[in-house]
C-alpha cells in the first residue's frame, strides 16, 4: 500500500481556512493536480460542516478525509477550548465514544483469527464469574458473537428496562434523556474491567439472546472481559498494544488524571440553551464500548487498515495467476519463473486482519449492524431513484462529544486485486466534535459522496 509518507507527501490543513501542503520536489507538479481535483469537494464539504456547526452550536469540530489510503483533507473548525480560545486543529484529541467499539472489534477479530477466542462459546468459558442468565425462566447462553452484534440481550444505561433509545427500532426520541441517566454520568474509577461488570452483571436480560438487536454499551464491557481472558493480559494493556500495532499514535484511554496534549474540553447546552462545560465523568466502566480518545488522523489510519484488510486477497498472488493474467492481456509475463514473484514482491504486506474476517464483520447480522460496525447495504429499488452504496460506519455519543467514522469502499477489478500496491481503494471520512447530541452519520456520508469521483 502506497502511503503519503512513502511518496514523500505530507498534507494537512490548518485551522485557518487554507489548504497547506509540503511536497517532495519530485512529486510536486503531479500532486498539485490532485489537490486541484479535490479542492471543489473540500470547499463544498467545508460549507456542509460550517452549516452543521452553526445549526447545532458546536464549539469545535475536526474533519479528516482520505482517498485510497492517502489523507487529502484535515481541518479544524472553532474551538477546542472556548474559555482559553484554543483553536481546533488536526492534532486535537477528542472523545470518540462508540467508535471505540469498532476498534475493540479489531482486537476481538485478531484473537479470533489466532484461534485464541471462539466467538460461539458461552461467555462463561472466558469469564466464569459472569452469572448464568435466564430469560422467561429458562437458562440461556450468551456468546461473544452475540455481544459484538448487540444481540446478547444485555441492557443499556437504563437499569429498570428499555430506554426510549431502545424502543422503536433503537432510534433516540430524546437524546438528552439518555445523557441524564445516572450511569452515563458515572464518576467511579474502576481499577479493572471485572470491577466494571458489577454495574450490570446481576441484572435480568432485556431480550432473549440472539432474538433482537438491542444496542448496549455494557455488553461491550463484557466483551472486554472476554478479550482480557483470551489474550491473558489486562484489557487496557492489550488495547494500548493494539493502538501501537495499528500506528495510532494519538489514541488513548480516556483517563482524567493523565496529561494528554491537545486534549479538547467537552461541552453541552444548559436547559436555557447556553454553552456550558460538560460534567465530570469517569469512563473506566466502558473502555471497550466508549472510552477512547483519538484524532482524525488516527481514525483515518484505523479506517484504512480495515479497508486494506477487506480488499487484500493473498490467494490472488499465487504464481499460477501469471497465466490467467497473460490471457487477459493485463500483464506481460517474462520467461523466467521468478518474474511473477519479482513483479509482485513489492508492497505485498498483508492486512492487519484477513479479508474473510472483515467480510464476516461487515456482514449484517442484525438488520443494519454487523460485528462492531453499522452496515449500509448497496440498494436501489428502481431506475433513476435513490441509490445507496455499500458503506460501513460507527457513530459515537458521549458526555460532551460526538463522532463518526465512515468507510466507503470502491469496487475494484481483478487486476487491482493482483496488485496490492494499488490498495486500499475507497474513501474514509471521520468527524469528531466537542458537543454532545450531534448526529454526524449523514454529514459524513454527504462528504464522502462529494469526494467520490472527485479525482476523475
Amino acid at each position: 500500500m502506497a502511503s503519503a509518507a512513502a511518496i514523500g507527501i505530507s498534507v494537512y490543513v490548518a485551522y485557518k481556512n487554507k489548504l497547506l501542503c509540503e511536497l517532495d520536489p519530485t512529486t510536486e507538479n503531479q500532486f498539485k493536480g490532485t489537490l486541484s481535483n479535490y479542492q471543489e469537494a473540500i470547499e463544498k464539504s467545508r460549507d456542509i460542516l460550517q452549516r452543521v456547526k452553526d445549526e447545532k452550536g458546536i464549539p469545535g469540530l475536526v474533519v479528516g478525509v482520505s482517498i485510497d489510503g492517502n489523507t487529502v483533507w484535515e481541518e479544524g473548525f472553532g474551538f477546542a477550548d472556548v474559555e482559553n480560545r484554543v483553536l481546533c486543529s488536526p492534532n486535537t484529541v477528542m472523545r470518540i465514544a462508540s467508535i471505540s467499539k469498532s476498534i475493540t472489534m479489531a482486537a476481538v477479530a485478531k484473537l479470533w483469527e489466532q484461534g485464541k477466542l471462539d466467538l460461539n462459546k458461552p461467555v462463561q468459558d472466558y469469564v466464569p464469574t459472569f452469572p448464568q442468565k435466564h430469560f422467561n425462566g429458562k437458562p440461556v447462553t450468551i456468546t461473544c458473537r452475540q455481544l459484538v452484534s448487540h444481540l446478547g440481550g444485555i441492557r443499556h444505561y437504563e437499569k429498570n428496562g428499555i430506554t426510549k433509545k431502545n424502543e422503536k427500532n433503537n432510534k433516540k426520541e430524546n437524546e438528552k434523556d439518555e445523557f441524564e441517566l445516572k450511569e452515563y454520568l458515572s464518576t467511579v474509577k474502576h481499577p479493572d474491567v471485572m470491577s466494571a461488570l458489577d454495574m450490570f452483571k446481576d441484572d435480568p436480560l432485556i431480550e432473549n439472546p440472539g432474538d433482537k438487536f438491542l444496542y448496549t454499551t455494557h455488553g461491550w464491557t463484557l466483551v472486554s472481559a472476554v478479550v482480557e481472558a483470551a489474550s491473558k493480559e489486562p484489557f487496557t494493556t492489550h488495547i494500548t498494544k493494539l493502538f501501537k500495532s495499528l500506528g495510532m499514535k494519538y489514541t488513548y484511554l480516556d483517563e482524567n488524571d493523565v496529561l494528554i496534549y491537545n486534549r479538547s474540553r467537552n461541552y453541552m447546552r444548559s436547559k436555557k440553551g447556553t454553552l456550558i462545560n460538560s460534567p465530570y465523568v469517569d469512563n473506566s466502566y466502558k473502555w471497550a464500548g466508549g472510552g477512547f480518545l483519538s484524532t482524525v488522523g488516527d481514525l483515518l489510519q484505523f479506517g484504512n487498515a480495515m479497508l486494506y484488510s477487506f480488499q487484500y486477497r493473498p490467494n490472488t498472488l499465487k504464481p499460477m495467476d501469471k497465466n490467467t493474467a497473460a490471457k487477459d492481456g493485463k500483464q506481460k509475463v517474462a520467461d523466467s519463473n521468478n518474474a511473477f514473484d519479482k513483479n509482485y514482491s513489492k508492497n505485498q504486506l498483508p492486512g492487519f486482519l484477513n479479508n474473510k474476517t472483515i467480510e464476516a464483520m461487515w456482514q449484517p447480522i442484525a438488520p443494519t449492524y454487523g460485528m462492531g460496525w453499522f452496515v449500509k447495504a448497496q440498494k436501489q429499488e428502481c431506475q433513476f431513484c435513490e441509490s445507496n452504496e455499500f458503506c460501513v460506519y460507527h457513530t459515537g455519543a458521549a458526555i460532551g462529544a460526538s463522532s463518526v467514522l465512515l468507510i466507503l469502499p470502491k469496487n475494484i477489478s481483478k487486476d487491482e486485486y493482483l496488485k496490492p500496491e494499488l490498495l486500499p481503494k475507497g474513501i474514509a471520512v471521520t468527524i469528531i466534535c466537542n458537543m454532545q447530541s450531534v448526529g454526524l452519520a449523514q454529514t459524513a456520508l454527504r462528504i464522502a459522496k462529494e469526494f467520490d469521483g472527485a479525482d476523475l
